[in-house]
């Protein structure tokens, strides 16, 4: 329950950016309770994260997400497939041990472990209006530095 009215679903559409340059990486989320947007949540990235690889921001992105979020049932998605994908195996744990960003990915699994949330494949710029929503705001975010969060 949001506010006294029952929340029937909640999708969350992330994206995370890396601009070359050295102009830093930032993050976006959409988050939309029964077919209405809700929230946008965006930010830079700042120390360690500054200059670091456009699928770290992307997990991030989502980290913050269901984090931010209520305990609905959650479909998010992203267009990083091979997250889907390897989120998606029983043995994901012991697979993303394996990577440079095993952090982040074990703070996502404890979440959904704990969470009623699923995660599906969005094509980048395939017209979805709210992963384009998502992107934007990755962008915007970097380029005007407006929200920061030091992680």
């Amino acid at each position: 329950m949001l506010d006294g009215v029952w929340v029937d679903r909640q999708e969350i559409y992330t994206d995370g950016c890396r601009l070359d340059g050295g102009q830093g990486s930032g993050w976006s989320a959409v988050v939309i309770l029964d077919g209405k947007i809700d929230t946008i949540l965006s930010g830079v990235c700042r120390g360690r994260m500054f200059l670091t690889n456009s699928h770290r921001v992307e997990l991030f992105a989502i980290y913050r997400a269901l984090t931010s979020v209520g305990d609905y049932p959650t479909t998010v998605y992203t267009d990083s497939l091979s997250f889907v994908r390897t989120i998606s195996m029983s043995n994901c744990m012991r697979v993303a041990s394996e990577y440079k960003d095993a952090d982040l990915w074990r703070q996502i699994i404890k979440i959904k472990s704990k969470k009623n949330v699923m995660f599906r494949f969005v094509r980048s710029k395939s017209g979805n209006i709210y992963h384009d929503l998502a992107h934007f705001h990755a962008r915007e975010v970097i380029k005007n530095k407006t929200v920061g969060l030091n992680v």
